[in-house]
This record gives structure tokens, C-alpha cells and sequence, in this order.
């Protein structure tokens, strides 16, 4: 996941048929929302690269990576303003039934209310050269930033929490709503100079509650591999 806005950035890293991918997906889906204006959201996808760095390996087969190339297609056609609104919602019902298959992510865009031309274009980028392109960069990026736990969540451009094997760990200002919007709120803060208004409501509603170092260090024991 990406911030939009200036050099804020929010990152997830994930292993598209690993369960604690789709955790942190419907766990940020449970907040994000409230703040539409401030974050966008991005998925990259942890693969293997082959052959000098030109070719893509998925950790599950190539069902995964026809799966990622599929919501990489969709993450890079849904209008800027419908980032929030959209994109989480479409990977939570793609997620309910089979996520190689381009006819079923259409009809949980339909249920988004995704227009035909856009579709047409994820369809179209996802059996073209252009997927392909798209899976390789995320790839990529995933080495460059040395990431091999699903899901992993960069927060303008830091690395800021784990979950693996349904712990989180690595997660120094804690995994609720609350610390999320918090780290959020302050990278947009110190990027943007102002507190928006989204950010206060949403701090507001969803107080942010230190965790002691012992609790995250017990998480980090039961997470490590």
C-alpha cells in the first residue's frame, strides 16, 4: 500500500493465496476508510525472480501469480479517487471465490460500481504484456526493500509491522486501528505540515493505546522463524 499524498507512503507486502495477507487486508479495511483524502493504499507481492531478474516466480504456483496480476491490473486502473472507496472491498470479494479468474473480479468490481471501460482495461492489462510488466516491478521492488514475510506493512516508506503465521510482530507503536491511523496521521503530518480534519476524526474514534515493548517482544518470539 502507497500514500498518495506527497512522500507519504503505505505499503502492504503480500502472498496473494497466504492467509495472513487477506487478515491484514480486511484488518485495514476496517479503519482506512475513514481516511479517504490521506491514504491510498497499494499491494505488492512477494515472489521469487528468475533468469538475471527477468522472470517471476510466485511462492504458490502460477495460479498466484496469475491472481497477482490480476489485482496489480486493478490497483493500476481504478481511478485515483476511488482508491479507498474501492480497492479493498474488490480484494475481499475476489477473495470468496477464484482469484485467477478474470469473470469473477468483474463482478465484484460491478458490485463496486466500477465502470465497464475500466474493467475492460484490468482485463486487458492482466492477459497482456503489460501484467506482466507490473508483476516483474513488484517483484523487484519486494528485493529491493528485502521483504519475505506476508503480510508486511510499510508506512511512508518505513517498515512498520508483520504479521506471519497469524502473529504480528515488529510492530513498535502496535497493530490495533489505532496505531495504525496514528502512524498514518503523523507521516501525513509531517509531510503535508497540517493535521487534516479526516486524521482528527479518526484518531478520535479510534484512540491510540501504547503497547509495553514486553508485549511486542512476546509477539516477536512467537513470530520469528
Amino acid at each position: 500500500m502507497r500514500m498518495r499524498l506527497s512522500t507519504t507512503r503505505d505499503s502492504a507486502w503480500l502472498y496473494l493465496l497466504h492467509a495472513d495477507a487477506r487478515f491484514c487486508e480486511s484488518h485495514f479495511n476496517t479503519f482506512i476508510k475513514q481516511l479517504p483524502s490521506v491514504a491510498s493504499i497499494r499491494t505488492e507481492y512477494i515472489a521469487r525472480l528468475e533468469d538475471n531478474d527477468t522472470k517471476v516466480a510466485c511462492m504458490h504456483g502460477q495460479r498466484e501469480c496469475v491472481g497477482n496480476k490480476l489485482q496489480m491490473c486493478l490497483q493500476a486502473h481504478l481511478p485515483a479517487d476511488k482508491n479507498i472507496a474501492w480497492y479493498l472491498d474488490i480484494l475481499k470479494c475476489q477473495s470468496q471465490g477464484d482469484v485467477t479468474k478474470i469473470e469473477e473480479l468483474k463482478s465484484c468490481m460491478t458490485a463496486s460500481g466500477v465502470a465497464a471501460d475500466v474493467q475492460d482495461r484490468v482485463a486487458a492489462c492482466a492477459a497482456g504484456e503489460l501484467g506482466d510488466q507490473l508483476l516483474l516491478q513488484s517483484a523487484k521492488v519486494v528485493k529491493e526493500r528485502d521483504v519475505h514475510k506476508s503480510c508486511t506493512v510499510y508506512i511512508a516508506g518505513k517498515r512498520r509491522c508483520i504479521r506471519d503465521g497469524g502473529t504480528w510482530y515488529k510492530c513498535p507503536e502496535g497493530n490495533s486501528a489505532g496505531a495504525f491511523i496514528k502512524q498514518i496521521c503523523d507521516a501525513h503530518k509531517e509531510s503535508s505540515g497540517s493535521v487534516s480534519l479526516e486524521c482528527k476524526a479518526a484518531t478520535e474514534a479510534n484512540p491510540y493505546v501504547p503497547e509495553s515493548p514486553k508485549a511486542d517482544a512476546g509477539r516477536l518470539l512467537q513470530g520469528s522463524v
